[in-house]
């Protein structure tokens, strides 16, 4: 499909603190906001959209009043695969616990926003927000960090995140 026009505008923050108290630690957070619409958009219909949900154009993207849309205007709608908040945050733990060798503690936190993931902006493809969790534990040995173990856990909680659907379908 071809988007005639859209309009993206937000801010990112980052923000890295290694506190002198705590030798080894560091804290970081980032957040971002993404106000990201259609401002010119005909698109066709999702499944099952009436005349009343904005299935109110013919297939040229001139209203009609008889209820046969085939065709809907997405201009203001948000677009595809674009929350408006998301955000992490977690901190790093480093120490040598030998000569030539170190261990290194990561945990994360992750947040997404509701954001839609079916380009006819269907209500079933909306993902609704998240939070994931990661965490890992490594050890770091040799003179130039030659070798490394590490245990790695990734989505700790076990969150299910669609990224891509059509109508009713999920991929």
């Amino acid at each position: 499909d071809n988007i005639g026009a859209a309009r993206t505008e937000g801010f990112e923050a980052d923000l890295n603190w290694r506190p002198e108290f705590a030798a080894g630690l560091t804290l970081y957070a980032n957040v971002a906001y993404t106000h990201a619409r259609y401002k010119e958009f005909i698109d066709d219909c999702y499944a099952g959209q009436s005349f009343a949900l904005g299935c109110n154009l013919d297939e040229f993207g001139d209203p009609t009043i008889f209820g046969s849309g085939v065709k809907q205007d997405q201009a203001g709608h948000q677009l595809k695969r674009s929350p408006d908040w998301v955000g992490a945050g977690g901190c790093i733990y480093e120490r040598d616990l030998a000569s030539n060798l170190r261990g290194v503690v990561n945990f994360n936190a992750s947040y997404t926003d509701p954001y839609q993931t079916d380009l006819h902006n269907s209500p079933n493809g909306i993902q609704d927000s998240l939070w994931k969790f990661d965490a890992t534990a490594r050890l770091v040995g040799g003179e130039r960090d030659d070798w490394e173990v590490a245990l790695i856990g990734r989505n700790l909680t076990n969150e299910f995140a669609v990224t891509e659907s059509s109508e009713d379908f999920i991929f």
